[in-house]
């Protein structure tokens, strides 16, 4: 314990160290040390760069401790202001192997421990795999994770900086985890944990680069910690356009877990007047397939329903999302975490609803003035133009009336869907009065402008145009009073009261 090695770097003694030159620095050689070899002296020597490296950074002094002779006397001391220069220097050629390593599905983290001191820079992530067990044919996953600042590091919070080490501690991207969590088969457990690697993996301190390890003898875990952390929503988008709803995780979710009518879509962190809506289990998840992103179709009545609820996802502003933890799991069956009202999350991004409604559909009664119109989707029923509505006799019209102001809407329902339209009497005895045009199902369409009807959306969206002679839509029902016929005509005898008795049945006869 009294030597004293000279170069930068003390050899874990109280009476003996190595280092380099002159150098303040140094290595203490622990009591007993007969051999430096693969010890924690040794290692503690190869982490300063600048101690034993070569003959003329190696140096020994001395304590009168360091050694007796066969008499009992101790060693003339060599103070360090006079170490003796190295006689003969053999450099480090042993390639560093890996003793055992450890991995943290939790943390996310891969601890490797080597039989030596390597450079951590020199680590290589991506020559990293991990697989299912010693031997496999199939595609595993490699790391592919270029090194943050606090990855592959021991790092002390003071300055910040990577410290030589046997231990190297590597944090995989989360796209590498999140990979390795989809598949089931891989790192459950330490039976289906195993690593591979080339020899370019990392390097000792003398540039040995590091013993491969090969598919075939791939390493079972040492130490294998499961993932026990809940996984949560870390964002969410919606397009209102196509019905699409993504949430995206923080990490690999389980799809066959996902129950859709968990969700509750609400214009604000709290909710108020009523305006959310929890979906259905009509709508459903997209791809079925385990990932952080869970893309779902939302169903057109969930869709329709949302666009008919005033001032609920028309905007980013008024678009948030609550779920309780039978959302859905992560691979290792931990519930999601849960999302309250009063705490619900804003979308992170919003795409409009952008598509114009069609009209679909069209009902009329010319018996009480009413007339019944349909879309695919919810409308304003207190912006309409009957100005811009048609009513005609063919697809291609040679008789036709347009609807005047005077008309009004009764009523909404369906989502908004239907509207329930009166027809002004002036226009009611014009279509009651013509020969040709709205006498039956088969004399009455529709056409319309862009200006009769518009969506529901901040910026609302025009009907689609109905034109003559291109897309005028038929009526799906028609009301009329029964065309008069004449049911008997019976001559009546008499110079005062002859003549020709007419009996005629109906109830259309318009006015007297």
């Amino acid at each position: 314990g009294g030597i004293r090695a000279e170069a930068d770097c003390k050899v874990t003694s109280e009476t003996s160290s190595v280092s380099a030159s002159t150098a303040s620095e140094n290595v203490r050689v622990r009591r007993g040390s007969a051999s430096m070899s693969r010890s924690k002296d040794s290692n503690a020597i190869k982490r300063d760069r600048t101690l034993a490296t070569r003959n003329t950074t190696t140096f020994v002094s001395l304590t009168v401790a360091a050694i007796n002779d066969m008499n009992n006397n101790s060693v003339e001391a060599i103070d360090s202001s006079a170490a003796v220069i190295v006689t003969r220097y053999t450099a480090d050629t042993t390639r560093p192997r890996l003793l055992a390593y450890s991995l943290n599905m939790s943390a996310d983290a891969l601890a490797l421990t080597w039989d030596e001191t390597v450079r951590v820079e020199t680590l290589l992530a991506t020559d990293i795999t991990v697989q299912y067990s010693a031997y496999t044919n199939v595609p595993s996953v490699v790391l592919v994770h270029r090194l943050r600042e606090t990855a592959n590091r021991q790092l002390t919070d003071a300055n910040r900086t990577y410290t030589d080490s046997t231990v190297v501690e590597v944090y995989p991207s989360s796209g590498d985890m999140n990979e390795i969590k989809r598949l089931r088969t891989l790192a459950t457990n330490e039976n289906n944990t195993y690593l591979t690697f080339s020899s370019a993996l990392l390097q000792d301190m003398n540039m040995n680069q590091a013993v491969e390890i090969q598919n075939g003898n791939g390493r079972p875990v040492a130490v294998f910690y499961p993932d026990l952390v809940r996984p949560f929503l870390s964002g969410f988008h919606i397009d209102m356009n196509e019905g699409l709803l993504r949430l995206v995780f923080n990490e690999t979710v389980d799809a066959s877990t996902l129950n859709v009518e968990r969700i509750t879509l609400q214009a604000a962190a709290l909710s108020f007047m009523g305006r959310e809506h929890g979906l259905s289990l009509q709508s459903r998840d997209l791809y079925g397939n385990d990932s952080t992103d869970v893309s779902i179709k939302l169903d057109a009545v969930d869709l329709n329903t949302i666009k008919s609820i005033g001032g609920l996802a028309v905007q980013q502003y008024n678009t948030y999302i609550r779920l309780p933890p039978q959302l859905i799991s992560d691979m290792t069956s931990n519930p999601v975490q849960a999302i309250p009202d009063g705490m619900a999350r804003q979308v992170t991004s919003f795409l409009p609803d952008v598509t114009s409604p069609n009209l679909i559909g069209f009902d009329i009664d010319l018996i009480i003035g009413v007339l019944t119109v349909r879309f695919d989707e919810p409308v304003n029923g207190s912006v309409v133009d009957f100005t811009a509505i048609t009513i005609q006799n063919a697809p291609n019209s040679t008789e036709h009336h347009q609807l005047s102001s005077a008309c009004r809407v009764i009523s909404a329902a369906n989502l908004s869907m239907v509207l329930t339209l009166n027809i002004s009497l002036p226009d009611l005895i014009v279509l009651r009065r013509s020969n040709n045009l709205s006498t039956s199902i088969d004399t009455t369409y529709m056409t319309i402008t862009e200006l009769s009807f518009q969506d529901t959306a901040t910026v609302p969206q025009a009907v689609v145009p109905l034109e003559d002679g291109i897309s005028a839509l038929k009526a799906t029902s028609f009301v009329h009073y029964p065309a008069p016929v004449f049911a008997q005509i019976r001559p009546v005898a008499g110079r005062a009261t002859g003549g020709t008795l007419l009996t005629i049945d109906g109830g259309n006869f318009g006015p007297r």
